[in-house]
């Protein structure tokens, strides 16, 4: 019974240090994939960029991932999808889920759907402005909202009036 027990420990032992190992391991590599990801935006971004400077301190190298992040969205438009989740903004710069609230909150003053809503707005404001023949539900929709009444609630809240009558003002 006793050399069950020992064997049965020394077991835990190995399983609990490979999960260690694995665990570094991958921590390790998102870190490294994090800075790759950070070196391959700055060679895409003019010299005169204000994230072309190096990295002096946490803070900055944390707001130079805000605005690459923030500049992938919108340049892809990626807040289009109306399947843009939490997991899709983590996966794109490599980041946990506390960091990716901490920047969210830090750098945009709200949660990632407070985030993306307000860019589907503006992108549902440009939209009417340049397209006013459109229906409204068309452009919740284009917009990336999956929920028409959604849209309708954020615009008002927004702008203070509907899109219909915000329409109308045109």
């Amino acid at each position: 019974m006793l050399i069950w027990i020992v064997f049965i420990a020394i077991q835990l032992g190995l399983v609990i240090g490979i999960g260690i190992y694995f665990f570094i391991r991958r921590y390790q590599s998102y870190s490294r994939l994090e800075q790759e990801f950070i070196d391959s935006q700055k060679e895409e971004m003019p010299e005169d960029a204000p994230w072309a400077a190096k990295v002096e301190s946490d803070d900055q190298r944390d707001r130079e991932l805000f605005e690459r992040l923030h500049h992938t969205i919108v340049e892809r438009q990626l807040f289009l999808d109306p399947n843009f989740s939490r997991d899709t903004f983590m996966e794109l710069g490599l980041l946990n889920r506390n960091k990716a609230a901490r920047l969210l909150k830090l750098y945009a003053g709200t949660n990632l759907s407070g985030y993306i809503n307000a860019l589907r707005l503006e992108y549902a404001e440009k939209l009417i402005q340049e397209h006013p023949e459109l229906q409204i539900k068309v452009v919740a929709l284009e917009s990336g909202f999956s929920n028409v009444r959604t849209f309708y609630r954020l615009f008002w809240e927004k702008n203070g009036v509907t899109p219909s009558e915000y329409k109308e003002k045109l």
